[in-house]
This record gives C-alpha cells, structure tokens and sequence, in this order.
C-alpha cells in the first residue's frame, strides 16, 4: 500500500515513499574485436586473450519516478543463439546449459536525485562444443523480476572462427576454411583434341589456422581437397 508524509521545505512537499521502478536494457552488444574464438586463451591470463569466450556488454537502466531512493534487484538470463537456437555454453557455475544468470541489486536514486541509475554489464559466454564458422550467432538478454519478462534484447548477428584445439603442437592441422569464389574456366570439351578433353573450373579458398602457439610462427604444408 502506498502512504504518504508531509515535509515543511518552503511550504508542504509531499514525498512519495514507496516507488515504482521500472527497468529496461539500453544497449546490448557482442564486443570480440575479431571474429576469431581461441579456446586456448582460457589456459593463460595476459592481456589481450579473453578470446575464448563471446564477450557480450549490456547497459540497463532503472528508473524510479518516486521521490525517494529505492532498492531494486533484477535477474538476468543470457543466451546464446545460433541461427536462432540456444546453443550449449557454460553457465556461471562452469556447468554446460544455455542460460547464463546474474542478478544486480542497485539503489535508485529518487527523483530528487535525478531517478535514473544506469549500471553496464559484461557476459562472457564460452560455448560448450565448436562453433560453426558458417552460422550467424547473437547474444539475447532477458530481464527477470521473478517470473516475469520485462525486456528481451538481441544483438545483431556475428560470425565466428572457433579454434577449440588447446595443446600446442598436437597431431591436428587445425585449420578452417571457407570456398570463396569458384567459376567456369572453361565450359566445353573436346574428347577428339588433345589438351581439351577437359572442363577447367577455378576456386578461391581462405584458410585459417592456429596452431604451435607456444612456438614460433612457421609456415607449414597443409593438405586440401576440393570434391565436385
């Protein structure tokens, strides 16, 4: 039940004492710089390799439209969807689901203070298993005051190159790739003429590859096979 009180502040002021918080996300957004995923970054705590994780920042804003202060506790729910199905990660507790959770308590200051308390989040969602390199990823963020949603945001989409290899100089090439541009060279044949018995098409492929990161950077023969 609301009640109210009296001041004497150059004449009577009435001041609300029990508020109405609202919340809502202002901006949410994947923040890796690259679209490489190194899962070897989790075995070492230098600067620069948070990379085995999709880093994600939210901004929420409270907003109390009473005079005094009030106290508000939001839960979060973060999910990471790959062409718009969750997708395994590890959730707080290290534990592999597809919701990571966290819960902030703030005061919000009355309108007296302005009624407006923004706090900025950061999510670091590491995928239980790899991702592939060709499906369009997005963090969704779900706002809770107990069962009930009040705000769903979602990024926009990203694509990852995800390395899960985390022993240097194992057997594995390690490597990714993607067909580029392919196209006829050319599109008749002659069995009766020698050197044009054949069709000639050409392929333009990427490669990626991280591997030996303990050692020094070489270049290494890498075996490909295109099928038609």
């Amino acid at each position: 039940m609301k009640y109210f009180c009296s001041a004497l502040l150059a004449g009577f002021l009435v001041l609300r004492a029990h508020s109405a918080v609202t919340v809502g996300v202002t901006t949410l957004a994947i923040t890796n710089q690259t679209e490489f995923l190194i899962a070897a970054d989790a075995l070492t705590a230098a600067a620069g390799t948070e990379r085995d994780a999709v880093q994600v920042r939210a901004v929420v804003t409270w907003t109390n439209d009473a005079t005094l202060a009030a106290n508000a506790t939001t839960e979060y729910q973060v999910r990471l969807l790959g062409g718009g199905t969750a997708v395994s990660i590890l959730n707080e507790s290290g534990i592999a689901g597809t919701v990571y959770r966290f819960t902030n308590s703030v005061s919000v200051p009355g309108t007296f203070g302005g009624g407006v308390l923004a706090r900025t989040n950061f999510f670091s969602l590491k995928p239980n298993g790899q991702l592939n390199p060709f499906t369009n990823f997005t963090a969704q963020l779900i706002l809770l005051e107990g069962a009930k949603k009040l705000d769903t945001q979602e990024t926009t989409n990203r694509q990852f190159w995800h390395f899960t290899n985390i022993i240097s100089g194992d057997a594995a090439f390690n490597v990714l790739g993607e067909l580029e541009t392919n196209g006829w060279q050319k599109t008749f044949a002659i069995e009766t003429v020698p050197g044009q018995e054949t069709l000639q098409i050409s392929n333009r492929i990427h490669l990626y590859r991280f591997d030996d990161f303990n050692g020094a950077r070489v270049a290494a023969d890498i075996p490909v096979r295109l099928t038609w």
